[in-house]
């Protein structure tokens, strides 16, 4: 019998999932569902889905896999609907933006038969040297050579977990395990702080009395700046509402690197701003590499950090030991 999957909330992830699971040998399914009625019809015509389902609680019970590609803020009659249609050993797996908030909310109203992992996707490291928005188009490789974020409860079977790291490799994607409140953070530092600094910048920008003049010199640096990526008002909001204390923890880092600046254009030499300069951008390229190569247990660490020390001495690496 041919396995299905069920998806709720049709974007670009949601349904270049949808398109890897019916290239993959399993040759899935996939059924979608979207309260826009004209995405379903579209992705299905499109082959992006098998079928458009207008009523999926009647369909639910014919899924394997179920899929929650939808804003946070409505989640909670979701997971009511699943829990009186869908049937045993279903495997849910949550692609809302706040995880905590999700598994909290999952553990209240599911029961124990159903089964769900939050998942948190790093793209195909190709789409980062893409112009424009890296996904807007749904692609059967979206994710290859990416990382899948694989949140499992602490009682979650054996087969499921052997069911998610199969999902990755029909994904092309390596797997990592982290928790809710991991995930949250990464979220907030990836997602969220980038559209708060950009919403940031474009009111400094936009309340300056210069910017009558300013906005007629605007181009691609400055657009590009004050984009707030590729998620809604609605879900930003969201974000931030549900993971506040991430968010201040992370504006008061960006806070000290903004002092740091202040410092430089106080006291900073041309030489010593340069230098300053161009080890992020050496740090960018690094990250960038290992991004590409995406084998963080080859590359032996995270990420190239950057250079350590004082504000206008001598550059300090980083100990083995820091």
């Amino acid at each position: 019998m041919t396995p299905r999957a069920l998806f709720f909330g049709l974007t670009p992830i949601s349904l270049s999932i949808s398109l890897a699971l019916k290239c993959s040998a399993e040759g899935f399914e996939s059924w979608g569902y979207d309260p826009q009625s004209q995405k379903a019809r579209q992705a299905e015509k499109a082959g992006q889905l098998s079928r458009a389902v207008r009523r999926p609680d009647k369909v639910l019970s014919h899924a394997e896999l179920v899929f929650l590609a939808i804003p946070s803020q409505d989640l909670e009659p979701y997971l009511e609907m699943l829990a009186q249609k869908s049937v045993a050993g279903t495997v849910i797996f949550d692609l809302t933006p706040s995880k905590g908030y999700a598994r909290a909310l999952a553990q209240k109203i599911l029961p124990p038969e159903c089964h769900f992992v939050g998942l948190l996707p790093a793209l195909n490291p190709a789409t980062l040297q893409q112009d424009g928005l890296p996904h807007s188009e749904p692609s059967p490789h979206l994710f290859n050579k990416g990382l899948l974020g694989i949140i499992p409860a602490p009682s979650t079977p054996s087969e499921v977990m052997d069911l998610s790291l199969r999902l990755c490799e029909m994904l092309g994607a390596a797997p990592f395990f982290l928790q809710a409140e991991e995930a949250d953070s990464a979220q907030a530092a990836i997602e969220g702080l980038p559209a708060l600094i950009s919403d940031a910048l474009l009111h400094a920008t936009m309340a300056s009395p210069t910017w009558h003049e300013v906005q007629r010199l605007a181009g691609h640096t400055w657009l590009a700046a004050v984009s707030l990526g590729t998620q809604t008002p609605e879900a930003l909001a969201d974000l931030i509402d549900r993971n506040r204390p991430h968010f201040k923890a992370r504006l008061q880092q960006v806070q000290d690197q903004l002092a740091r600046w202040m410092q430089f254009l106080e006291r900073g030499s041309r030489r010593e701003i340069a230098q300053h300069l161009e080890e992020s951008a050496g740090a960018l390229q690094a990250w960038l590499a290992d991004r590409a190569l995406g084998d963080w247990a080859q590359a032996g660490r995270p990420s190239q950090p950057l250079p350590r020390r004082g504000l206008f001495g001598t550059l300090r690496r980083p100990k083995a030991d820091e």
